[in-house]
């Protein structure tokens, strides 16, 4: 799979490189998290939305930053952030990812097309990343970095496991980016993106009936992603009636036609998040949803038929939705 197109790796980078060395170290805490929560041997059906690499070391989020992880030592990381806009200002997030991106453990290099070359060379001093030599790269311009450790990480990964939503709560984060904690879990699992990663982590925490605790993957690691395929957990949020959640969301499946029902001869229904709202005869969601741009024309899809919203709602007797849909 290609996460950006022509992209160059160094197949010395620092994460690919370490994995060998750190996971023996870190197994016994992870293989309970493993099975359960990112097991690949159990991966759902992901609908890829971008273009991906077979391993990315690094992920741009929307907002145009890049985050990539430099190993410090046996037992810590840096985790590095850099807003592309500094470099490029006015560009897309869409126009970043097509820049083909070389990353070492001391060198940063950027070109693209119709573009001068950037590149940064960099030193680990006394656990602190400083800048020696660059090319066209802005004199005031910093890559921010932070610390983290396998101590945190086995933290987390264990708490996850153990679907502990107190102290996930009390979890202390400090300054350390979360998409490269994400990031870093994506690699450690071998996934090619940290959305396949974070799609088939909260399917599997909501196989084991855990809502709350997706919702709190969710929150800390997803919001504001625009790549996402957030309908699964839409679905059981809309199930719950939970419409304080779906309002923090970024609705990237509005109008996806997702998997509703699995029958016992394995056929299986389909229907929009709409669809879904309308068989629940939720008002309120519905409405929310028309108002964020849901699409009525096709809401529903079985065996047999293809239901609008107003037919499904009318098939369904939900009298009380029917002048939504006029």
């Amino acid at each position: 799979m290609l996460f950006w197109p022509n992209m160059m790796m160094n197949k010395q980078y620092m994460i690919q490189k370490s994995m060998v060395l750190f996971r023996w170290y870190i197994y016994s805490f992870l293989i309970i998290f493993c099975l359960l929560f990112v097991s690949k041997n159990t991966k759902a059906a992901f609908t890829q939305q971008a273009q991906q690499s077979e391993f990315s070391p690094y992920s741009i989020s929307d907002t145009g930053h890049l985050h990539y992880n430099l190993q410090v030592n046996d037992s810590s990381f840096l985790a590095i952030e850099l807003n592309l806009h500094h470099l490029f200002p006015y560009t897309t997030v869409e126009s970043l990812r097509l820049k083909r991106y070389e990353l070492t453990p001391t060198d940063l290099n950027i070109a693209s097309y119709g573009s001068v070359p950037i590149s940064v060379r960099y030193q680990l001093i006394n656990g602190e990343l400083k800048i020696s030599d660059s090319t066209n790269w802005p004199g005031n311009l910093t890559l921010t970095s932070d610390l983290f450790t396998l101590s945190f990480i086995r933290k987390l990964t264990s708490l996850f496991a153990t679907n502990d939503l107190n102290q996930l709560k009390q979890l202390t984060w400090q300054a350390i980016p979360k998409e490269n904690i994400l990031l870093f879990l994506s690699q450690l699992n071998d996934f090619s993106s940290v959305e396949e990663f974070s799609y088939n982590a909260i399917h599997n925490i909501l196989a084991s009936k855990n809502y709350a605790v997706a919702k709190f993957f969710y929150t800390s690691f997803l919001t504001g992603n625009k790549q996402f395929n957030d309908f699964e957990l839409l679905k059981i949020a809309i199930e719950q009636a939970d419409i304080d959640f779906i309002r923090n969301t970024s609705l990237n499946s509005l109008n996806i036609l997702g998997v509703d029902e699995v029958k016992f001869d394995y056929y299986f229904t389909q229907c929009t998040l709409l669809g879904k709202a309308i068989q629940l005869k939720n008002k309120a969601i519905v409405s929310y949803l028309l108002d964020r741009g849901a699409l009525t024309e096709k809401v529903y899809k079985d065996q047999s038929e293809t239901l609008s919203a107003l037919q499904l709602a009318q098939k369904l007797k939900a009298k009380k939705l029917f002048n939504l849909f006029k």
